[in-house]
């Protein structure tokens, strides 16, 4: 618990905490960002509106929006459980500073095995996993926005 009322103290968390911080917690928030903006992406082309991607909108509530326009199908679990995932590790990087390693080799058992072996999980490949998912996200929509202008 930090003593907000010592300012010594108080310096001295705060410096701690930005120390820890490591290359892996950015690349989680940027990854995160760039689902939210394939979110995004696949809410405008779904539904034809701009707006509907209000980015006032909890991302949750994206997700939410996401699923019953049809982004998450039984073939498209893996890409929802990652997506998921992802948050926590984001949430937990927002309130803590830090991550848990355990919570990110549970992001790779949402992907293809061959690619990524547990255990194994490098800045590289989240970085691939992330780009890989935020494209699968927008193909989807582009592939229902032709099918529903057919």
């Amino acid at each position: 618990m930090i003593d907000f009322n010592d300012p010594k103290t108080l310096n001295s968390k705060l410096k701690d905490m930005l120390n820890r911080l490591n290359e892996i917690e950015l690349l989680i928030i940027k990854c995160h960002l760039l689902v939210e903006f394939a979110l995004n992406e696949f809410l405008t082309l779904t539904t034809g509106k701009s707006d509907v991607a209000d980015d006032r909108l909890p991302f949750s509530q994206k997700v939410k929006k996401c699923k019953v326009l049809g982004l998450f199908d039984s073939a498209e679990d893996d890409l929802r459980m990652f997506i998921l995932t992802l948050t926590k590790l984001r949430n937990q990087i927002a309130h803590t500073l830090s991550c848990d390693q355990s919570l990110l080799e549970e992001l790779c058992l949402y992907t293809n095995e061959e690619k990524v072996k547990k255990g194994t999980f490098l800045k590289r490949q989240l970085k691939v996993l992330s780009l890989f998912n935020a494209g699968r996200i927008i193909g989807i929509a582009k592939v229902k926005k032709t099918t529903l202008s057919l």
